[in-house]
C-alpha cells in the first residue's frame, strides 16, 4: 500500500496521516522486558494507525485453492497444504510451513487470552478461514477458553458503497466496528463445524 499511496493510487483511510507508515511488517530481532507472546524470529505485522490494540494472527491459507483432506491430524494437513501451496505459488516450502507453525502456536494460545475477536469479511477466501478456525477452536470456547470469543465479520460499511474488505477502513472506522463485535454462539460453533465437515 505505501508503495501505491506515493503513487497517489491508495488513498489514505480518513484520519490516517498521509506519510507512507500505515503498516509496518517484519521479523523480531530482539526482546524487552515483559515481552512473552514472541519470539525471537517471530514474523509480525501492525496497522499503526488502526485503532483498536492487541496481537494480530492472520488465518490466510487459501482453501478454495488446492487439497483439503479428511482424515489427517493437524501435522499431516500442514504438510499436505505447506507442499501444495509452495509448488503451485512459488513459495518456499520453509516459509509456509513457518506460517503455519508460528499460525497454529498463536490459535494455542489465544485459549489463555481473556478475549479473542475473530475480523473476518464476506468472501469465500474469509469464510473458508473462518469456518476452519471455528471448527477447530470450537470445543475451547464451548469451555470458555478464552473466557470471551467475539465475532466481526462485514460484508458491507456505511458510506461506502463499493466496500471490497476491512483493509480499506480507517481507524474510527475500525473502532466503531470494535464495538459491534458478538460473542460466539455454540448454533455458530455448530454450524462451522457442520460446513467445514462438508468442505473437507
Amino acid at each position: 500500500p505505501d508503495l501505491r499511496q506515493r503513487m497517489g493510487k491508495y488513498p489514505p483511510p480518513p484520519g490516517a496521516s498521509d506519510l507512507p507508515g500505515l503498516e509496518v511488517a517484519g521479523t523480531i530481532a530482539a526482546l524487552g522486558p515483559g515481552a512473552a507472546t514472541f519470539a525471537i524470529g517471530d514474523e509480525v505485522c501492525a496497522l499503526v494507525a488502526g485503532g483498536v490494540m492487541g496481537r494480530v494472527v492472520a488465518c490466510a491459507d487459501p482453501l478454495h485453492d488446492g487439497p483439503c483432506l479428511p482424515g489427517l491430524s493437524r501435522v499431516e494437513w500442514r504438510d499436505a497444504r505447506a507442499h501444495f501451496l509452495s509448488s503451485s505459488h512459488d513459495v518456499p516450502l520453509d516459509e509456509i510451513r513457518r506460517y503455519f507453525e508460528i499460525r497454529d502456536a498463536a490459535i494455542d494460545e489465544a485459549a489463555r487470552a481473556e478475549e479473542v475477536v475473530l475480523w473476518f469479511e464476506h468472501d469465500l477466501f474469509d469464510q473458508l478461514n473462518l469456518i476452519q478456525l471455528l471448527d477447530r477452536i470450537g470445543g475451547a470456547v464451548a469451555q470458555k477458553r478464552p473466557r470471551l470469543a467475539t465475532l466481526i465479520c462485514i460484508g458491507s460499511f456505511p458510506g461506502r458503497p463499493d466496500f471490497k474488505g476491512l483493509g480499506e477502513l480507517g481507524p474510527e472506522d475500525l473502532s466503531s466496528l470494535f464495538e459491534t463485535r458478538l460473542p460466539i454462539t455454540e448454533e455458530q460453533l455448530a454450524s462451522a463445524a457442520r460446513a467445514w465437515a462438508a468442505a473437507s
